[in-house]
């Protein structure tokens, strides 16, 4: 019995010995079941949608790979792939495996982003093989361009701002060339395209908005004078509506035309109210039912609010999840609270033809704020025809 004790004491020794230069080791680490995943096996490749990249042409040397668990999708590990091992021991479990090309910005010059992730099991003492994982572009890639009539009639001032998403913009100067990636927020799926500058030495400003963009796709927006062709292979066209270089351009405060059937003045968004009086300045009381319906026979692009009170702060605004200014289309940061007040957001917005902005419950609120409380509403279409309305409210003294 001494020899056997003595035995165990001794390989006890040089476990600990052994295991010493190792900052993370555990007793308990001894006792858990593992197996290994083969790196080595894996195979990276990269479809840019357009075309299909070996990787004899894409460097993948500081693509990031990433070991998750499946359930919690905790990180276990991670690796650039030029210094990643071949074979990898891990707790047996169930995994996936991320590849990226980088961490993404919002917006970037010529920067596709690839990703791609494959879920893996690992069992005891057995050798996983990954196989096969292919990178697509998992943001959306947008050029600018204009048809040879108009780009003849251009200005060195023309700038085309690119809007994805409504999270980030390029400015795309008169003859850039590079092509613009955007990442593409959850639940949206909208890119506006704005073009401001002198045509002819005219000044031009117009902007339209397309829906149902999605990753992996490359839009091209092309900008042309009526008068001019369009090339059919063109994903998507964005028309300067007027006849020819030499007519009036409209003023600011006009809505360009359109030559698409059915849009027009007759289509153009209303506010209306049944319970307020858009005209004049309403006055605040515990009954007030503050109601006003949209109508948007084009689709809503946009919904932005400001908010402008003599009683109410910035502070005293964002104290119950609101700004004094923000786009229900649009929400960011501001969309929880904004839902817990009952407004509609995001794609309940985007796209609507009708809606009901209710501020009933506010009500309650300013009666307690003596002062002149506005909210500036701008409901802007599809199309890019816009109209803007105040709501005038007033709180008498207590």
């Amino acid at each position: 019995m001494k020899k056997i004790y003595n035995i165990l004491l001794a390989l006890t020794a040089v476990v600990m010995f052994n295991s010493c230069d190792s900052e993370s080791w555990e007793p308990n680490e001894l006792l858990k079941e593992t197996g290994d995943l083969s790196l080595a096996s894996i195979s990276i490749d990269v479809d840019a949608t357009e075309t299909i990249v070996s990787r004899t042409s894409v460097d993948l040397s500081d693509f990031e790979i990433v070991v998750k668990k499946t359930q919690t999708q905790e990180i276990v590990t991670s690796w650039k792939y030029s210094e990643m091992p071949e074979v990898a021991t891990f707790e047996v479990g169930e995994y996936i495996i991320e590849v990226k090309s980088h961490n993404p910005e919002a917006a970037q010059w010529d920067t596709p982003y690839y990703f791609a992730s494959k879920e893996f099991k690992i069992e005891k003492n057995k050798v996983t093989e990954i196989g096969a994982v292919t990178c697509t572009l998992s943001n959306v890639k947008v050029s600018v361009a204009y048809s040879e009539a108009l780009a003849a009639a251009l200005g060195d001032d023309v700038i085309v701002k690119i809007n994805v998403g409504g999270d980030a913009t390029l400015d795309y100067v008169k003859g850039e060339q590079r092509a613009g990636y955007f990442m593409l927020p959850s639940q949206s799926s909208t890119l506006v395209a704005s073009f401001e500058g002198t045509v002819d030495g005219r000044y031009v400003s117009f902007y339209k908005t397309f829906a149902d963009v999605a990753v992996g796709q490359h839009h091209i927006i092309t900008f042309s004078l009526n008068t001019g062709a369009i090339n059919p292979d063109i994903i998507i066209d964005a028309d300067i509506s007027y006849d020819d270089v030499e007519v009036d351009v409209p003023g600011d405060d006009d809505v360009l035309p359109d030559d698409r059937p059915g849009e027009g003045e007759d289509n153009a968004p209303t506010i209306t109210s049944e319970t307020l009086n858009l005209d004049g300045v309403n006055e605040i009381t515990e009954s007030l039912i503050a109601k006003v319906d949209i109508s948007a026979p084009l689709g809503i692009s946009n919904f932005k609010v400001v908010i402008n009170s003599q009683g109410l702060s910035t502070e005293d605004l964002q104290n119950v999840g609101l700004d004094s200014e923000f786009d229900l289309a649009y929400p960011g940061d501001l969309e929880g609270a904004l839902n817990e007040l009952g407004f509609p957001t995001g794609d309940a917005v985007i796209g609507q033809t009708n809606m009901t902005f209710d501020i009933t419950l506010f009500m309650s609120l300013l009666i307690y704020f003596p002062g002149e409380h506005q909210f500036q509403l701008t409901i802007t279409d599809t199309t890019g025809q816009s109209i803007t309305k105040t709501l005038k409210l007033f709180a008498p003294e207590l």
